[in-house]
Parts: structure tokens; C-alpha cells; sequence
């Protein structure tokens, strides 16, 4: 009686197992990313939308430096407006399983 319990008990969790590692793999080939990846903003560009591509809502978006910028989003999609100051900044948006993706913004005043 005792083997068969043993047994029982293996199955079980060996069957757990599987299923644990099964759920794992699939998180793991979920993707999660901004688009587009990057943007340029020139003296006659104020704003550049970004969307969150993949992830779990509900999503959080900020950026790296507020001096150059700020973000003003309650969804999927984000709107990026620049300051006066030339330099890059990153966006960044972290959606409900903690996952971070990134885009890169470049200021310059330069005429291209």
C-alpha cells in the first residue's frame, strides 16, 4: 500500500512539475517593446507618440530625464512632448507583470 502511495505522490508531482514549466516557457516567449524604437525631435518637433507592443496592462509610463521631457499617458499609447533642451532621454514604460521596454528620444535644435 505504501508503494502505491509513493507512486501516487510521484506522479502528482512530476505532473506539477510539468505544468509549472510548461506556464514558465510561455512567459518567456511573450514579447514586450515600444514602438517605434526611437524617435528625433527637431527644433519644429514638439511630440512623438509611442505604443507599448505586448505586456499585461495596466501599463506606466515615465521618462529619464523630466528636463528634456515629460509623458502623459493612461493606456497603451504615450505622448512624449520635449522641452527647449537638446539631449536624450529615454522612455519608459513598465506594464503589470513588472516588464520594462525602452525607446530613445533625440533633441537637438539643429536644422537637419
Amino acid at each position: 500500500m505504501r508503494q502505491i502511495v509513493r507512486i501516487g505522490l510521484c506522479i502528482m508531482a512530476a505532473t506539477l512539475a510539468l505544468t509549472a514549466c510548461e506556464k514558465d516557457s510561455n512567459v518567456r516567449n511573450k514579447s514586450f517593446v515600444v514602438e517605434p524604437g526611437r524617435a528625433k525631435l527637431g527644433p519644429d518637433d514638439s511630440i512623438a507618440v509611442f505604443r507599448a507592443i505586448g505586456g499585461t496592462p495596466p501599463y506606466a509610463w515615465s521618462v529619464s530625464d523630466a528636463n528634456l521631457g515629460s509623458v502623459a499617458s493612461d493606456s497603451h499609447i504615450v505622448t512624449y512632448t520635449r522641452s527647449s533642451q537638446v539631449g536624450v532621454n529615454t522612455v519608459r514604460v513598465t506594464d503589470g507583470n513588472n516588464w520594462q521596454a525602452e525607446a530613445i528620444v533625440y533633441q537637438h535644435n539643429d536644422e537637419p
